[in-house]
Order: C-alpha cells, then structure tokens, then sequence
C-alpha cells in the first residue's frame, strides 16, 4: 500500500506490504467504500483484506478462496460489493461468481475448524492436486499453506474439471462457461446486468451477470450460465484486456497482438422498448481497429468521463487516446 502524493511531482511512499500469497499476485480488486481489498494469485487462491485502518494501521487477512485450478488471471467486484467475478488461465476456462456477503468479517471457532476440515478433507480427496504455476516455498505434498488468522471459503461442492472444492459452504454462486482456453479478463457492465470475458482462444464472451441479491442469486437459473455471445477471432492474438464503457455501449478489447478494438454493444430484451429489462441477447459489432503499439497489450484504463483510454504495453510505452 503507498501513500500518493498530493502533486505529481512528490513520490509516493510506501506504507504497508501485504503478504500471505505464495507465488505471484496477477490481480486485485478494491470495494466501492475502500475498505476490503481482493487479491488474486499464482497459487490458485483469492485473498480477502481489511484495509479499512487506512494507512497507518496494518490490514488483516479475513478470508481465503479456493477452488481455481489455475493461476485467478482477473477479479471483477459489483458496486455493492456483494459479488466477486474471477477468471483463471489453464486448462480450466471457466469464469466464477462469488458471493462476498459476510466476507468482511472473519471467521471464528467451531466455524473456522469446520471450513479448514473441509479444504483439508477435499485436497486429500484428490488424486494429485494441480501444482501452481511458478510457485515458490509451497509445501511437499502440494496444499497451500493458509497464514494463521485467515478463514479458508472451500470452493464450488461440485468441483468443474477436476477442481479441489470442498463440499458444503461453499460461496460459489454460479460457473460461467463459453471460453475454450484460459480467461485473461472480465469487466462488468455499469448497470451490472452484463459481465465480458476476453481469453487466450482470442474470443470475447458476454454473459448475464449472475448477482448476490438478498440471499438469492439474480441473473441465472441454475449455477451454470451459458453465453449470451460470443465472438470467435476477435484479434489474431489473445485478448489481454476487456473494458467497458461508462454508458455501457461500447466494449474495448486490447490483444497480445498489439491491437486495440471498440465494439459497439447491442442489447435486447423480453422488455424492448420499456427499458430495464435483463438482457436476453447481447451482439457486438467491430468498431475501430488501432494498432499503434508494437508489443502486447497489457492493460488499459477508461477515464471517468470516457474521452480518453491510456494503454501499457510490452513495447515499453504508455499511450493516451482520444475517444470523442
């Protein structure tokens, strides 16, 4: 965590370092309030943090998600907070929606003895646990070692493609299918109804964005949500980043091959023409192709007032454009 500085000509300081992953940390995701930090790793887990102390006070761990059987490449958070979108990279290409309701506090006692049973009882279950990738310092027999204090949240009861997920407590609302290789990232849409997924079989996927809404999951019939679209070849190389409009028409996709593309997003519903209704087939059409960058794409931001989309890449520069 760094302390920004009030111009930007003072540097920022460095003033807490969060530690309790064991191999490299590919995402992060941060409530609306600032006060819960989600990180995403290497070693196939997500993190929950309370760093509602700010600066000064040094956060806690609260919680551990599993159930990823490959490295968690992208984290996604609804507004309110009470749902997290994950994507992995591996031969696993599913893209999960958690509930994050009671996330925010830890667990204590005979319910934390009960979680850690049932990880513990699911890993040894398994024939032989996937190894995470490049991972430094995890134990002899494969299971990942939990820092004192933090709950471990099993994953989904019915494990997907050989996944290690502890029945019963789960936290998993639903899977989303459609990718064929691993999902480097998602974006939500602001209204939240929608949720884009751009992988390494170059495709992008849209899907009803399934929702924590009162103890009920909104947007899904069953725990497995199927593609509202897809769009096969959408850049010669895999799709590194998706994000979204603030009005939510426009999708931007930045590519491995250096490119960057608008599309333009359409949507209908049983409810045409009165507004608000949930999505029932979303098409996205192919907008401007810009290829100014000579390496990868690696990330991309959208200004609040969307007039402008800064990119990073692997050529070494970063690029400010003008959209309207």
């Amino acid at each position: 965590m760094w302390a920004v500085g009030q111009t930007p000509s003072e540097p920022p300081m460095l003033r807490q370092v969060l530690e309790g992953h064991i191999a490299p940390v590919s995402s992060l995701a941060l409530s609306r309030d600032g006060c819960y930090l989600y990180s995403g790793s290497d070693d196939r887990s997500i993190h929950v943090w309370d760093v509602s102390g700010g600066l000064d006070a040094r956060p806690s761990q609260l919680h551990t998600l599993t159930g990823h059987t490959g490295y968690v490449a992208s984290l996604s958070l609804s507004i309110d907070g009470l749902t997290l979108y994950s994507s992995q990279m591996g031969t696993n290409s599913a893209v999960y929606a958690w509930s994050a309701e009671g996330l925010q506090k830890p667990l204590v006692g005979d319910a934390q003895q009960q979680l850690a049973a049932a990880v513990a009882g699911a890993l040894a279950a398994c024939d032989s646990p996937p190894a995470p990738r490049d991972v430094r310092g995890a134990s002899a027999n494969g299971v990942l070692a939990e820092p004192a204090g933090a709950a471990a949240v099993p994953g989904p009861g019915g494990a997907p493609d050989g996944a290690c997920g502890a029945a019963g407590g789960s936290r998993q609302l639903a899977t989303l299918t459609g990718h064929t290789a691993g999902v480097y990232s998602v974006a939500l849409s602001p209204d939240e109804q929608l949720l884009f997924g751009g992988g390494e079989d170059s495709s992008i996927v849209v899907w009803p964005a399934p929702r924590h809404n009162g103890g009920a999951v909104a947007g899904a019939d069953s725990a497995a949500v199927g593609p509202l679209c897809r769009v096969d070849a959408a850049h010669e190389g895999w799709v590194r980043v998706v994000a979204v409009s603030a009005d939510g028409r426009t999708l931007l996709s930045a590519s491995a091959d250096g490119s960057v593309r608008m599309w333009d997003v359409r949507r209908s519903s049983d409810s045409d023409g009165g507004g608000g209704g949930a999505p029932t087939s979303v098409t996205l059409s192919p907008g401007c192709l810009l290829r100014q960058h000579t390496g990868r794409v690696q990330c991309m931001l959208l200004s609040p007032d969307g007039l402008r989309m800064y990119t990073a890449a692997a050529d070494g520069t970063v690029r400010c454009w003008k959209l309207k």
